[in-house]
């Protein structure tokens, strides 16, 4: 519980091993965590002031809680199918390091507290069918600002279909989640087909589309033609 008075600065729980977190107590530690190892928030709920990772794993299980005053992701993996309470005032942010829900797949879910994740921050979504949380990944948030890189992988051989939409972060807010990812990687499916990020009013989905490689190159004279193909209700910009 906490002390009285409370000590200033709190103190820091440094982790370089491995933290199993089963405990049904719900007070709160009276320090900070700093992981470098491994944490794995098996069941109940975890509290304490600040959580700040700069390498190494947490997991947080389906039955679990983690609830930080704030919560620092620098590198490192943050993953699991439970809960990251967290704060309304501080949030989350994720400077560094991979955010990737479910373990490996699944919904990991921020209820309150604003995420922002920076340009070194990656967010990491595994896609194996069409159904999200038993056959791929989300991040359901209740805000926040999206940044950096998006890694997707597909698994256990799935292929997408032309139209198929995952939505990958949610948010039960309008608007409440805003900006976008500024490095895209795996969207390329080996079928020919390519996920299309799609910036909605409540989050961001894929949608499965032909990929648009140029063919019929021609010139005649100062005109140049060709032909791509098109999928319905997607814009294609020509630069």
């Amino acid at each position: 519980g906490f002390p009285n008075p409370l000590p200033t600065p709190r103190p820091v729980l440094n982790n370089f091993g491995t933290i199993q977190a089963i405990s049904s107590s719900t007070t709160p530690l009276a320090f900070n965590i700093t992981n470098s190892g491994t944490v794995l928030i098996q069941s109940n709920q975890l509290n304490c002031y600040g959580y700040e990772q700069v390498a190494g794993m947490t997991t947080v299980a389906s039955n679990a809680t983690l609830n930080p005053a704030g919560f620092f992701l620098q590198g490192g993996i943050m993953n699991g199918l439970g809960t990251i309470q967290g704060s309304s005032a501080n949030g989350f942010l994720v400077s560094g390091g991979v955010m990737s829900p479910g373990n490996p797949i699944g919904i990991l879910n921020l209820p309150n507290g604003s995420y922002t994740q920076t340009v070194s921050g990656t967010l990491n979504i595994t896609i194996g069918g069409t159904n999200a949380g038993s056959q791929f990944s989300r991040l359901a948030l209740s805000g926040g600002v999206l940044g950096g890189t998006l890694d997707v992988l597909f698994t256990n051989g799935f292929q997408p279909s032309l139209g198929d939409v995952y939505y990958i972060v949610s948010t039960p807010f309008f608007g409440s989640i805003t900006g976008t990812f500024s490095q895209l990687n795996g969207l390329q499916a080996s079928n020919g087909i390519v996920l299309v990020p799609q910036y909605q009013a409540f989050g961001v989905s894929l949608v499965a589309a032909t990929n648009p490689v140029l063919s019929s190159l021609a010139r005649n004279g100062s005109q140049f033609s060709f032909s791509y193909p098109t999928t319905t209700n997607l814009t294609n910009v020509l630069e």
